[in-house]
């Protein structure tokens, strides 16, 4: 169900219309940055530095093909399917 910007009620059952409907929800939700340039933050020397991290298609793929869609969702809420 979606609440039209002019008040309208109305079930939506298109996958399309589902993903604008959600698209203009999350993008009334965050406020745009400014356009002007933000001041570089000072360098801060970390205690344990992190090594660099690297990702490539493969890893990423087989990731993605071992999750466990049947299990509950995570602390985001969100389902894996």
């Amino acid at each position: 169900m979606a609440v039209g910007a002019d008040g309208c009620v109305a079930v939506v059952n298109v996958d399309g219309d589902k993903a604008n409907i959600s698209g203009d929800y999350f993008s009334r939700m965050f406020t745009k940055e400014p356009e002007e340039e933000f001041n570089e933050l000072p360098h801060q020397c970390l205690a344990f530095p992190c090594d660099e991290v690297s990702f490539n298609d493969e890893v990423i793929i087989d990731k993605l093909k071992n999750f466990k869609v049947n299990q509950s969702p995570g602390p985001d809420l969100l389902h894996l399917q």
